[in-house]
């Protein structure tokens, strides 16, 4: 029953994250990989902000168990629109992994 609950659940959140309300989104960005991963025990979930090219996006980046029990990373990328993921998907990713290297 709960995971069905979280299955209706899940198409609301990924319409909330088209939101404009930095804060909501942020949240639901956190809402969603809790959601998500909520089986593979999540820590050091981290949500930033990156402004690029006049939009903003945000990074979700996460820690979890994978079902054999070894430790994995999560990165979960927002784009407003399909044309801004196209233009700044490489860069986004490069930003994200320095940032994790650091």
């Amino acid at each position: 029953e709960m995971l069905s609950e979280f299955t209706l659940a899940e198409a609301k959140m990924l319409a909330m994250l088209g939101d404009g309300e930095k804060l909501l989104r942020k949240a639901v960005a956190k809402a969603a990989v809790l959601l998500w991963y909520s089986r593979f025990d999540v820590s050091n979930l981290s949500v930033r902000t990156y402004l690029r090219k006049g939009k903003e996006k945000l990074v979700v980046t996460w820690n979890f168990k994978a079902v054999d029990g070894t430790a994995r990373e999560g990165i979960l990328f927002v784009f407003s629109t399909l044309e801004d993921l196209e233009t700044n998907f490489d860069d986004l990713c490069s930003l994200t992994f320095t940032d994790r290297a650091a």
